[in-house]
């Protein structure tokens, strides 16, 4: 999986790691302390390190992130519900621990398209509007917050 693996500040003198692990790879260096993300809209197949937001053509999916730290919806639950009633259904929900992301499979959007859309579902789920940009990165699944 392509990804970036970066060293939380308590974990001196380690370089921000970028490419692609295998999951085992992945759950090692999370272990060592490494906080571990992917895109969830990977680069074309040319790209450079570090990869940067001209990097990302293909859209295959728009998402949001709920933070239980931002205090719009009391719980999980509430955010759930309130999720369950959009007329879209989810593709993925993933619960992060402290939040929840939610993923919505999308075809044959444009970049600008693709930011129109996800700053619409940011706002209508009143989300963290910072996961809007072409070039975002999102914690990989199963993985934990090394950021204490």
């Amino acid at each position: 999986m392509l990804c970036r693996l970066i060293p939380p500040a308590w974990l001196t003198n380690k370089p921000i790691l970028e490419g692609d692990y295998s999951n085992a790879q992945i759950i090692k260096f999370n272990s060592e302390g490494y906080n571990a993300y992917y895109w969830p809209n990977s680069p074309g197949l040319e790209y450079t390190h570090p990869i940067n937001g001209s990097h990302i053509t293909d859209f295959k999916c728009v998402f949001v992130d709920f933070d239980l730290k931002d205090k719009v919806y009391a719980t999980k639950e509430d955010f759930y519900e309130f999720v369950s009633g959009f007329p879209l259904a989810p593709s993925k929900i993933v619960d992060s621990g402290n939040g929840v992301h939610v993923y919505w499979d999308i075809s044959n959007l444009d970049a600008m398209s693709y930011l129109r859309f996800q700053r619409r579902l940011c706002r209508h789920f009143n989300t963290d509007e910072a996961v809007g940009k072409v070039c975002q990165l999102m914690r990989i699944p199963g993985t934990l917050n090394t950021k204490i």
